[in-house]
């Protein structure tokens, strides 16, 4: 991929960072007065995806930069790395459609804050668990030899442990619940 390319993709992803950043804040501020405890849920959970995209933000930058090191060859740029990286940017477009239906129809008198409440709960679960996914994959990296897309077997038994611990910790429900697909929408 050309020099380029890697500053433009970068740039792009950098944008749609701060578009979900700015979308949720701009949303947990409208909420953050609603005393109803639908309100406060949203106004909760908008919190919690801004709180995640920061910490995906700061380890997707850290696998962005050595992501072609694990490519297949020059010619084939694909990996784990790179197909969950993808997957991170697909999510970061769904809040950012989410953010902003929920800034157009707040205000309407059919706005049904009981639905967005259970959808925006939803993404910030979704944000956690791929941060806890993207931790995951930074571990492993750390453990495998360069270049190589699986751990070695000299990891310790704390390494282990702590890598079995994170796994334990990402909540698979919120693949399967209303963020459904999320990926291919």
């Amino acid at each position: 991929m050309s020099e380029f390319a890697k500053k433009s993709n970068s740039e792009n992803t950098n944008v749609t960072h701060e578009a979900l950043k700015d979308l949720c804040t701009n949303n947990a501020v409208y909420f953050k007065e609603d005393n109803t405890e639908n309100g406060q849920r949203l106004y909760t959970a908008f919190l919690a995806v801004n709180d995640n995209i920061e910490k995906i933000w700061v380890i997707s930058a850290r696998l962005k930069a050595i992501v072609s090191d694990y490519d297949f060859d020059e010619n084939t740029p694909a990996n784990g790395y790179r197909s969950f990286l993808g997957v991170i940017d697909s999510a970061v477009q769904y809040g950012i459609q989410l953010n902003r239906t929920v800034c157009l129809k707040r205000e309407s008198v059919l706005f049904r804050k009981a639905f967005f409440t259970k959808e925006v709960e939803s993404c910030a679960h979704l944000f956690a668990s791929l941060s806890t996914c993207l931790s995951i994959a930074e571990i492993i990296k750390d453990n495998c030899p360069s270049g190589e897309l699986f751990p070695n077997e000299k990891m310790s038994n704390e390494e282990q442990l702590t890598l079995l611990g994170h796994m334990g910790k990402v909540d698979q429900y919120c693949f399967y619940g209303r963020c459904l697909g999320f990926q291919v929408r």
